[in-house]
């Protein structure tokens, strides 16, 4: 059986702190990266083997970074309220990214919090203003039609994440399951992640047991 690494990747205007806990209970079964695209911090080196068996856990737009980054190297993808379409959000996308370039970066950041309802979110003191600029233009231009290939994906939604769209999970490669929760679902539903991650896990190393 190949050696399976699992790659965590936070979403947009967060850090890999989203994953932290998470990932250190994995590492103990598993080879795992949990990647920070550097929003706040600097940039993590992410460096994918092509002879593992890779599975890309993101949240948000980390599923929009894998796809099209290292698609080629991922064999399959969990995704923790991933979002695949802005069409309904392009002009408050388009807001952000004009607020952004005009320097306001403190309240596009604030308001961004509660759209996801954060409680807690985290301190920006430090932030990198290209970084954060660069991956809202990568949502803009996101091709949902990357999703539409033979590797299979699992998404976890949030039922109350305003970002949830039932009707673009008609590919027979997506397997989608929708609980209670809002957008924050690795901080504030961290339980039911972990198990729905770990359920998909053991049935990988199951299938790839019998191969």
């Amino acid at each position: 059986m190949p050696t399976i690494e699992l790659i965590f990747c936070h979403g947009w205007g967060y850090t890999s702190q989203i994953f932290e806990q998470l990932a250190q209970k994995l590492a103990k079964n598993f080879l795992v990266q949990n990647i920070d695209l550097g929003f706040f911090n600097h940039p993590t080196p992410i460096n994918i083997n092509s002879n593992h068996y890779n599975i890309w856990i993101s949240h948000s737009y980390g599923l929009m970074f894998g796809k099209l980054n290292y698609d080629n190297y991922i064999h399959k993808y969990i995704a923790i309220n991933p979002i695949l379409s802005f069409n309904k959000f392009e002009k408050s996308i388009q807001a952000m990214l004009y607020s952004l370039q005009k320097d306001r970066v403190f309240s596009t950041l604030t308001k961004f919090y509660q759209l996801c309802d954060d409680k807690n979110p985290p301190e920006f003191i430090n932030f990198n203003k290209n970084t954060l600029i660069s991956a809202l233009k990568d949502m803009l231009n996101f091709d949902k039609n990357l999703c539409n290939n033979t590797k299979y994906m699992h998404f976890l939604h949030g039922k109350q994440d305003i970002f949830y769209e039932d009707n673009l999970y008609s590919n027979t490669h997506i397997s989608h399951k929708a609980i209670l929760g809002g957008h924050l679902l690795p901080i504030y539903n961290s339980s039911q992640v972990e198990h729905f991650i770990r359920i998909i896990l053991f049935d990988t190393v199951a299938k790839l047991l019998q191969n």
